[in-house]
């Protein structure tokens, strides 16, 4: 795909991102999970600060600022780590569902 594309096709699937890890958070919050509060709030900060300082208002990909290098790098590199911490979350939270059900089932 050329850089228009790749990035018309990115833009709509970072927004529902960004609002699916903040609704996350929140819910650890209301819940009283801290520890899995502490464990999804910084990628939250950062999505909120990489949504106020995008360059453009179409989302926060832009085909002239991808075409650059170091800016097609950096977020290869970002893509790889979130991918690395969403694979890390998924295996927490099954281990953590699974040690409550045990739990549960022992004490019955």
């Amino acid at each position: 795909k050329n850089p228009v594309d790749l990035c018309r096709s990115l833009n709509p699937l970072v927004l529902p991102e960004f609002a699916l890890q903040a609704i996350f958070t929140l819910t650890f919050g209301l819940t009283l999970e801290y520890f899995s509060v502490l464990f999804t709030a910084p990628l939250t900060v950062y999505h909120a600060f990489r949504y106020v300082r995008r360059t453009t208002r179409s989302g926060i990909y832009d085909a002239t600022i991808i075409m650059n290098r170091r800016e097609r790098d950096k977020c290869q590199r970002e893509g790889w780590i979130k991918l690395t911490y969403y694979i890390a979350m998924f295996f927490f939270f099954a281990a953590t569902l699974l040690w409550s059900l045990i739990s549960y089932l022992t004490r019955n």
